[in-house]
């Protein structure tokens, strides 16, 4: 049965928590957060942040769900994150922005988030053209993080409450990704060749289908053969950085994820 059908029936916390951790769940976490007086932007927020790894993602929907049925997530939550992560976070978004000028650019963002923090109504249109704005003022390569982060955020989040979480799961994997340069010893540079080149033979790769009347062994040793004939234009180098940029990169994602949580329950259950 799902939540909306049975809205009005007594859920265990056992499953509230469950509909945080079931991404195909989405609508019947939206019906639960109404029904329980919880900002829907709030709820998909900490459904993303509990399907990340880390440490803290089995016991951060128990918390989350106990401090919002509490009253500890009205309406205004995903934004008051949102300025926590701006600047109070361990890695905050502030701190991605090398130049004046972008960092001019975000504060204009953030001031209409504070319009809508407060209250004010600001329509699709408006949004839109920030949006053009923002993106057209940024000038640093390295603030793409921040940059992916400020435009995923700028939406109504009344009618489109999933943007606070695209937030999230962005900051995480951009910045994870960059910080994991400097221990695979490499520029951004350096590692968009070889990104580029894995993803290149990763495109040609997945072109290859079965024919018709081929049988599934022929198939696979035809695929062999191909990565054989045609391996990525990776040197032995770039694999070895490859591989440590990866696990720097597994590890950092767990612990942005770990500190977003931890953020959010600073909000929600202080």
């Amino acid at each position: 049965m799902s939540f909306k059908a049975g809205a009005d029936a007594v859920a265990s916390p056992h499953e509230d928590d469950a509909l945080f951790t079931e991404p195909t769940r989405r609508d019947d976490l939206i019906a639960w957060a109404q029904h329980h007086g919880v900002e829907p932007a709030a709820a998909l927020l900490a459904a993303a942040l509990s399907c990340e790894a880390g440490e803290g993602a089995a016991a951060f929907a128990a918390s989350f769900t106990r401090a919002a049925r509490r009253g500890g997530a009205p309406a205004g939550t995903a934004r008051t994150w949102l300025f926590w992560l701006w600047q109070e976070a361990p890695v905050a978004i502030a701190d991605r922005l090398p130049s004046d000028a972008d960092r001019q650019a975000a504060d204009q963002v953030m001031a209409m988030h504070r319009r809508a923090l407060d209250g004010a109504v600001i329509d699709a249109a408006e949004w839109r053209a920030a949006r053009r704005t923002f993106q057209s003022a940024l000038q640093s390569q390295g603030a793409a993080a921040a940059k992916e982060a400020l435009l995923a955020s700028m939406w109504d989040l009344r009618n489109v409450p999933g943007a606070i979480a695209d937030v999230a799961g962005g900051w995480i994997r951009e910045t994870a990704t960059m910080d994991a340069l400097e221990p695979a010893g490499w520029t951004w540079s350096e590692y968009s060749v070889v990104q580029s080149a894995w993803d290149a033979f990763g495109i040609a790769y997945s072109s290859i289908t079965r024919a018709d009347d081929e049988d599934d062994a022929s198939f696979q040793a035809r695929r062999q053969r191909y990565m054989q004939d045609h391996p990525p234009a990776i040197d032995d180098d770039g694999y070895a950085k490859l591989a440590v940029m990866n696990e720097a990169r597994s590890r950092l994602s767990a612990d942005r994820a770990d500190e977003l949580r931890a953020g959010l329950l600073q909000i929600v259950a202080p």
